[in-house]
């Protein structure tokens, strides 16, 4: 049978369709778990210059951190930027690979069909139809598919990092300071208290 090309046409498709949702995916998972660190670190640093704010203001290191904040916030915009644009166009490239596949399935089936003669290559325009339908529904789940890769590459990227969370030891306080209630005389001298 001569429609073996078209065959060939679309399952080389699919193949590239595959491929090139493996790349941008991971792609799109690199920069998920980039910006799941960048998260944590600027989440860290909040909340470490938030219990500190005494200290900072007392030390006047307010434009210091407010800079050390700015590089964390972009490194993090950086990370975020780039996981949402490989997500993004990931289903959008499938698709229109899914669609190319179709558009070269028509023109080798033109042209065997048409321009060589159902006599000589036993396709008919019916059994094309018949060929394109079925070729647009076998690059269907590949596009489904890469469509709901974001939500997973995601998902993975937060997992990782909760799961480094729970693997982390628990702290043990270990200090010699023993804190007790204590009063302050006049003179300054520092005395044990009840209260």
């Amino acid at each position: 049978v001569l429609s073996v090309p078209l065959t060939a046409v679309s399952l080389i498709m699919v193949a590239l369709m595959m491929f090139v949702t493996g790349k941008v995916a991971g792609l799109s998972g690199k920069y998920f778990v980039k910006q799941q660190k960048n998260i944590g670190k600027v989440n860290g640093y909040i909340e470490e210059m938030m219990d500190g704010q005494k200290v900072v203001k007392v030390f006047n290191h307010e434009e210091k951190n407010m800079e050390s904040f700015r590089q964390l916030n972009d490194q993090l915009r950086v990370s975020a930027d780039n996981a949402n644009k490989f997500a993004n166009i990931l289903m959008p490239v499938s698709a229109n690979l899914g669609n190319i596949s179709y558009v070269l399935c028509v023109a080798v089936g033109a042209v065997l069909s048409l321009v060589l003669g159902s006599d000589v290559t036993g396709l008919t325009l019916g059994s094309l139809v018949a060929f394109l339908t079925l070729n647009k529904s076998f690059s269907q789940p590949v596009i489904q598919v890469s469509q709901q890769l974001n939500a997973v590459v995601m998902a993975m990227a937060g997992a990782k990092r909760v799961f480094k969370l729970l693997d982390e030891k628990p702290e043990t306080d270990d200090g010699y300071v023993e804190l007790v209630n204590a009063n302050i005389a006049e003179d300054g001298t520092i005395t044990e208290s009840e209260k």
